[in-house]
């Protein structure tokens, strides 16, 4: 049995399958990829945004809410995120921030896998 990362049109794994033929419009899936991470035709990885890209990514309501948010850490993390020349979608400081938010009630455990491309 192999796993198998099937692709959408953009080259992002919308689903892994274990099978022992290959399925339609799939390639080999290594250790460790997971629905999100894209195919660079060399290799699987998180997505990535612009700053920009990113942050739009949040609704208009998520954005207001979190930059009218006193919490030095969402400060912080909001600074970070918004002068950041890319953003990675597995990078630590992407997966902290966004459960951080999550843990302050501030995003859902969906929105923030939405977020991450993984939803």
């Amino acid at each position: 049995m192999t796993d198998w990362a099937i692709l959408d049109e953009r080259g992002v794994v919308t689903q892994i399958v274990t099978a022992q033929d290959r399925p339609a419009g799939s390639i080999s899936a290594p250790p460790g990829t997971v629905v999100g991470h894209q195919w660079t035709g060399w290799l699987f990885e998180g997505q990535r945004w612009s700053s920009l890209q990113f942050l739009l990514r949040f609704t208009d309501l998520e954005r207001g809410t979190i930059y009218a948010s006193n919490d030095p850490v969402v400060r912080d993390w909001l600074q970070l995120a918004a002068s950041a020349q890319e953003v990675f979608a597995d990078d630590p400081n992407t997966v902290l921030g966004l459960d951080y938010l999550r843990s302050i009630g501030l995003l859902s455990s969906q929105r923030v896998a939405e977020l991450r491309g993984y939803a």
